[in-house]
């Protein structure tokens, strides 16, 4: 087995695993709305965070509108 093709094997396996993660996350969102409350105020925290910088604000407005 050459490198490359073992490298594309492992990145699928950390992508099936993150698609897993995401799947399992959506699910006790949808369970729980005290998570999807606190997954809410973590994204909207992440955005202000990227507005800080005048540059990022500016390319946000671009793609946003």
């Amino acid at each position: 087995m050459t490198n490359s093709v073992s490298a594309v094997k492992v990145v699928n396996v950390k992508a099936n695993r993150w698609l897993l993660h995401v799947a399992l996350q959506t699910m006790e969102m949808a369970r729980n709305p005290a998570m999807l409350q606190e997954m809410m105020r973590q994204q909207d925290r992440a955005m202000s965070n990227l507005e800080v910088s005048c540059i990022t604000y500016c390319v946000l407005c671009f793609v946003c509108y």
